[in-house]
C-alpha cells in the first residue's frame, strides 16, 4: 500500500513539485522569481478551488441546498484534530489547508464524509450507506488516510 501512496498526486505537490519541507521550499523560492509566500497562495487557491468543485459536485448528488455553500472555511490551523469538519448547530463545514498534502481522491472522500454529515450526524451503519453509495471505494479511501496519518510527516518526504 506505501507504494501507492508514495505516487499519489497532491495539490501541494503540483506546485512545489518535490521540494517537500518547509526549509527547502524557502531556499527554492530564494532562488526563483515567487517567493514562499507567493507559491503557497497559489497553492492555498488551487485547494480552495478544488473543494469548492468538489462540494458543489457532492452537494448536489446529496440534495445539499447551493446556499449552503456560503457555509465553507478553509482555515490554516495548525491542529491535527480534524482534516474537515462539520458543524450542524450553524450548518457549516471547515476544510484544513493541511488537507492540500494528501492525495486527491482523499480530498474528494473528506467532501463527501463531511457532506453526508449534513443529513446524517453518527457514523453508523446508515451513514455508511450513504457514503457507499456514492463512493463504492470509500473503505479503501478511509484506509489509505489512515495509513497516511500513521506514517505522518514520513509520508511526506517518501513520495
Amino acid at each position: 500500500m506505501v507504494r501507492k501512496l508514495k505516487r499519489a498526486e497532491s495539490l501541494k505537490r503540483r506546485y512545489f513539485g518535490e521540494l517537500l519541507s518547509e526549509k527547502e521550499i524557502k531556499k527554492h523560492a530564494m532562488k526563483s522569481s515567487f517567493g514562499t509566500q507567493d507559491l503557497e497562495e497559489i497553492y492555498q487557491k488551487e485547494l480552495a478551488g478544488h473543494i469548492v468543485n468538489s462540494f458543489i459536485k457532492w452537494s448536489a448528488k446529496l440534495d445539499i441546498p447551493e446556499d449552503k455553500m456560503q457555509n465553507l472555511s478553509i482555515i490554516k490551523g495548525e491542529g491535527k484534530d480534524f482534516w474537515a469538519k462539520y458543524y450542524p448547530q450553524n450548518e457549516s463545514w471547515q476544510f484544513r489547508v493541511a488537507m492540500g498534502s494528501l492525495p486527491i481522491d482523499i480530498i474528494d472522500y473528506l467532501v463527501l464524509k463531511e457532506l453526508c454529515h449534513y443529513h446524517i450526524q453518527e457514523e453508523g451503519e446508515e451513514f455508511q450507506a450513504l457514503m457507499l453509495k456514492h463512493m463504492s471505494d470509500y473503505p479503501e479511501k478511509a484506509q489509505r488516510l489512515r495509513e497516511i496519518e500513521e506514517l505522518g510527516e514520513k509520508w511526506l518526504s517518501n513520495r
